[in-house]
């Protein structure tokens, strides 16, 4: 009797584990997400961007690259961060970062604003991938990797697809682009308060092999 009460609690244990871990690791995949509407919503509102601010192509084009040079930059640098110190606090804050660039687009009256929000959103997107799968990996083991992370680019690739249509769709509503961005800044908000809140109960349920 006492055999069978170990092994359901134990068995119980485990599922409580499992569901936290996939809690866990796909709100962190909502950056990702979120991250691919940034990426891709030039596309939606490039037409409305050069007549705000009178850009020509290649000054449309230098603007949209602030995302990637930034990017660029620091990818490096996060990977060495995320080996070193916490993927949940250092998400926390790359979300920060992109929602108060996004804000700073969307606010924008020079080019000058405008390229230092976009440079801003780069440098949140360079946590999201890498942030996702370092937490995924404290979480499940090797064997599971490869399903884990196929969830967490199918979060991505949904962003991507917001960012199109039903972008365009709001935006229109809307009518205007500022005004759509400041919804998209909202949902950043949404997104970083999930992740405290889900955080600070992973904080609360960690069990030992699985560090925060």
């Amino acid at each position: 009797m006492l055999t069978m009460t170990t092994s359901t609690f134990k068995a119980h244990e485990k599922t409580q584990h499992t569901r936290l871990a996939w809690v866990v690791t796909l709100t962190a995949a909502l950056f990702f997400f979120y991250e691919f509407i940034q990426m891709h919503i030039f596309n939606t509102i490039n037409a409305e961007l050069r007549a705000t601010f009178k850009l020509d192509a290649v000054q449309l084009g230098q603007l949209f690259s602030m995302y990637f040079y930034a990017n660029a930059i620091c990818l490096f640098p996060v990977g060495n961060l995320l080996d070193r110190y916490s993927p949940k606090k250092l998400l926390l804050g790359a979300v920060a970062i992109c929602t108060v660039g996004t804000y700073l687009f969307a606010a924008a009256d020079q080019f000058a604003q405008a390229a230092t929000g976009r440079f801003m959103v780069g440098i949140g997107a360079s946590f999201c991938f890498l942030s996702c799968i370092r937490i995924a990996s404290r979480w499940f083991p090797p064997k599971r990797m490869a399903l884990v992370t196929g969830f967490v680019v199918t979060f991505a690739m949904l962003g991507g697809l917001v960012a199109q249509t039903p972008f365009a769709l709001l935006t229109e509503f809307l009518g205007d682009w500022r005004l759509a961005l400041y919804v998209n800044t909202s949902l950043g908000i949404v997104i970083f308060f999930s992740s405290h809140v889900v955080g600070a109960r992973q904080t609360a349920r960690c069990r030992s092999g699985c560090t925060s």
